[in-house]
């Protein structure tokens, strides 16, 4: 049977109105004030922040959560979102504010669920939410291949604050799903075996008529302004005074992949020096969380990732001026579950009493490995296993002290005392 256009918007509105039911927002019941009263006190002007990290350790044997953790005071355990965020959630101060952190559970359905049990407790209770946790990343801002322009030359961004190391970190807003897209395998393919090629759909990702949304372009203006503050602190001085030293053990695999890119494209990119702690921050108005289940690893899907990014901007500016070239993302899985639940809540609340939110990841992995040229518009790549216990270490590191830094800033902004303005992400507590 021949699926038409018109057959695919019929089902896709079946569809979405199946999920606006799950997703319908509802006020707190008169059985869940107990429970927030609870959780957060009488109501009073402080507000808590929440923090949603999905991973407790289950894959890369680092809870994603540690160094937030480690900083709490006045710690309480809540068993209550033990069903719907299969880590667990704990309440507490850091640096004298109000804080929930979350565990979520791996992947974007887990997350949505998770996100929405939270949301719906007690919404007034909450200032702010963000997601952070680990990602893949492409090699450099751009990324090192452009089939569309050439095969022939690389990009031209090649200086340290242009190359992604280990532990740099994207700051967004918007989110997309690398899944949404209608091709077929000889698409994809396209110019197989040689790496520099562009997959090709028949439907990319705005085709909302197909699979539904796939573009989350509408946090309420206040998401853009937590992305700035968090982003400013981020690149402080302060920051970097509070990063420990890279992790010694990740030095061999870096070393070797830059080796590697350097070789393979003939060309000189100069990376930090291992001993130099400067993390590389790409923010909200540069870059993209764009979600998969699939976790990819070449240059077409790199690309294609990019041109994701570039598509998603545009739509979230309402301009046209971004291209896959001149654009950053991270990879990952949950920004989407978390981006649709609260986009949801946006749109129930209204602009004035929207929670702002932004998702912050720190690079783990590449997710193209380092590039050969063998002449004549053709590329192949240089087989290089991925370091995933140091990598995802070393990016649980550095958003961690990001983190933190925004919070110890707001700590010293409201004049508290100097001993409560402190943190330290110990290394000596990774596992």
């Amino acid at each position: 049977m021949m699926i038409t256009k018109t057959l695919f918007q019929t089902l896709t509105q079946l569809f979405l109105a199946a999920a606006a039911a799950v997703l319908t927002i509802t006020p707190v019941h008169a059985g869940q004030v107990g429970t927030c009263k609870q959780m957060f006190g009488k109501r009073s002007s402080e507000k808590t922040t929440l923090i949603f990290v999905a991973d407790n350790g289950t894959y890369s044997g680092t809870d994603e959560g540690i160094f937030v953790k480690a900083n709490l005071k006045n710690i309480k355990n809540w068993t209550s979102f033990d069903f719907s965020c299969t880590g667990g959630a704990q309440s507490g101060l850091l640096m004298g504010q109000k804080v929930m952190i979350i565990t979520t559970g791996i992947g974007p359905m887990q997350a949505a669920v998770c996100v929405q049990y939270v949301m719906l407790q007690c919404p007034n209770q909450y200032k702010e939410a963000f997601f952070m946790g680990t990602a893949g990343f492409p090699s450099t801002f751009g990324g090192i291949l452009n089939p569309q322009k050439s095969c022939t030359e690389t990009n031209i961004y090649r200086n340290s604050s242009q190359i992604v190391r280990l532990g740099d970190l994207c700051i967004s807003v918007f989110a997309a799903n690398w899944d949404c897209r209608l091709a077929d395998w000889s698409q994809q393919a396209k110019g197989y075996p040689n790496v520099c090629s562009a997959p090709e759909e028949t439907f990319g990702p705005t085709a909302d008529f197909l699979y539904g949304k796939c573009l989350f372009t509408s946090p309420p203006k206040k998401s853009m302004a937590l992305a700035a503050e968090l982003a400013t602190a981020a690149r402080s001085a302060s920051m970097k005074a509070s990063m420990p030293p890279r992790i010694k053990a990740l030095a061999p695999y870096e070393t070797q992949y830059w080796k590697y890119v350097e070789e393979g494209t003939g060309v000189t990119y100069d990376v930090y020096p291992e001993n130099d702690t400067t993390t590389n921050v790409w923010d909200h108005t540069q870059c993209v969380e764009v979600d998969s289940q699939f976790f990819f690893s070449g240059a077409p899907w790199e690309y294609e990732t990019r041109n994701f990014t570039a598509i998603t901007l545009n739509q979230g500016f309402n301009t046209d001026t971004y291209q896959s070239d001149a654009v950053m993302y991270s990879n990952a899985m949950e920004a989407i579950g978390f981006s649709q639940v609260m986009e949801a809540f946006t749109l129930k609340a209204g602009p004035k009493k929207a929670i702002p939110y932004t998702v912050m990841r720190s690079a783990s992995d590449y997710s193209v490995q380092p590039l050969r040229y063998l002449g004549g518009g053709n590329w192949t790549y240089y087989d290089l296993p991925s370091d995933n216990v140091d990598g995802y270490a070393q990016a649980i590191v550095s958003y961690s002290n990001a983190f933190l830094t925004l919070f110890k800033t707001r700590c010293e902004f409201m004049s508290m005392s100097g001993s409560i303005c402190k943190f330290k992400v110990d290394t000596a507590i990774l596992p």
